[in-house]
């Protein structure tokens, strides 16, 4: 009977060994995938931050001051108004994008928890408990964020050429009324 016991144990020792093996590579992978994907999310996310502080001075002078309005035509003050509210709405879609990434980031930093666990198990040779469901599910973290980033940055993308489009026509009417009005000249 003990040897029918050591044997066992010594079974499962060698099955619990190969399976810490067999996890290795994809272990290393994932977490360098992890750090690499949380490193690009980070990127994106302080664009966003000086993008918006970007807009956010810009939108400052594209305001109108009150002598300016006067000598404008109608048409002038509608399309300056039409203008601004296309500006902000672009600061509007930053700020979702921004909330989005804010969230997706949060959780990447939540999970790194259990990236952390499994390089700890492959040092300890003993992986914690639900190892392959966890690389399962951090897997799919990983898929799913890798397709965000490409829609975040064309989402994006598309923000700043709403500002840029905006300002600029902005600008181009702004020579249609008297020299020096805008509300950063008051």
């Amino acid at each position: 009977m003990k040897k029918i016991t050591l044997l066992l144990a010594v079974i499962v020792a060698f099955c619990a060994c190969n399976n810490i093996e067999q996890m290795r590579q994809p272990i290393l992978d994932l977490a360098a995938n992890w750090e690499g994907t949380t490193a690009q999310v980070t990127e994106l996310m302080g664009k966003l931050n000086s993008e918006q502080l970007k807009a956010s001075s810009m939108v400052k002078r594209m305001e109108i001051s009150d002598s300016s309005a006067q000598t404008m035509t109608e048409e002038v003050k509608q399309q300056a108004a039409g203008l601004q509210e296309t500006f902000k709405g672009k600061m509007g879609e930053l700020d979702k994008l921004k909330g989005e990434i804010s969230g997706f980031l949060s959780s990447l930093q939540e999970k790194s928890a259990d990236v952390q666990a499994l390089k700890q198990g492959l040092e300890a040779g003993q992986m914690p408990d639900g190892a392959a469901g966890t690389m399962k599910n951090l897997q799919e973290m990983m898929s799913t964020a890798t397709t965000n980033i490409g829609n975040w940055a064309t989402q994006f993308d598309g923000i700043r050429t709403g500002f840029s489009e905006a300002y600029n026509k902005f600008n181009e009417i702004k020579g249609t009324f008297t020299e020096g009005n805008t509300g950063s000249d008051s």
